[in-house]
């Protein structure tokens, strides 16, 4: 287990307003937090190191892109040690995970057989 990140209030007032809004300059948030933008650069280039900053993303709007279903699937697959299911197994029951799924379309999918 790693241990967590020594955090002052500096460094949790820029997480925040990072978390608000990604894409403002390091000179806007210096301003905000009250920092000089060298000392402000370094703290966020330190938050990106230690692994608290893990990325930057972008949130899309999905009703403008014409996705009007978000899905969310997880799939775990074992290793079993075999390729067929043990003796006596019914084929109903190999295949009931499978059949159990429906078939899922956006708008501009055409229909298909599952």
């Amino acid at each position: 287990m790693e241990a967590e990140a020594e955090l002052d209030t500096i460094d949790r007032r820029i997480l925040v307003i990072l978390q608000e809004n990604g894409r403002l300059s390091n000179q806007e948030i210096a301003e905000r937090v009250n920092l000089s933008p060298s000392p402000c650069l370094r703290r966020i280039r330190r938050l990106e190191e230690i692994g608290v900053i893990r990325g930057y993303v972008a949130l899309l709007d999905a009703k403008r892109l014409g996705l009007g279903l978000l899905a969310y699937i997880n799939v775990r697959l074992e290793k079993r040690g075999g390729t067929q299911a043990p003796a006596g197994t019914p084929k109903a029951k190999r295949t009931a995970i499978f059949s159990a799924m429906p078939y899922v379309h956006g708008p501009k999918s055409s229909p298909a057989t599952p």
